[in-house]
């Protein structure tokens, strides 16, 4: 996902490793200049798939995420509500994925903590 300080940091850094980045949000801003650029809103599941349609899953490792998901907001409700469905699909083997969370109050530019 684009924007925020995570997302910023997150994506000069995968440069480091791939030139294939592409950043998805309401309104997706370039942070690299090789930066692929996808407007998606997550409420929409086309838009959604479209998105991810990048996935190669031949370059994914394993990631175990023990940690209960209750969100007590709007916005976390409908994130939970994706992740259990990408979660439901990477264990019928119908997909690889990962699933990166993190805060934005830490790290450069951030100006919101």
């Amino acid at each position: 996902m684009a924007g925020g300080v995570i997302g910023t940091e997150l994506a000069r850094e995968l440069l480091n490793y791939t030139n294939e980045i592409r950043l998805v949000s309401r309104n997706p801003q370039k942070v690299n200049t090789s930066d692929q650029l996808f407007k998606a809103d997550l409420l929409n599941m086309e838009q959604t798939a479209e998105a991810v349609n990048m996935y190669d899953g031949t370059d994914l490792s394993d990631i175990n995420e023990n940690m209960p998901i209750k969100p007590p907001s709007r916005k976390g409700k409908v994130r939970a509500h994706i992740a259990n469905m990408l979660m439901d699909e990477i264990e019928k083997g119908n997909i690889q994925a990962v699933i990166v969370r993190a805060a934005d109050f830490y790290g450069n530019g951030a100006n919101s903590s």
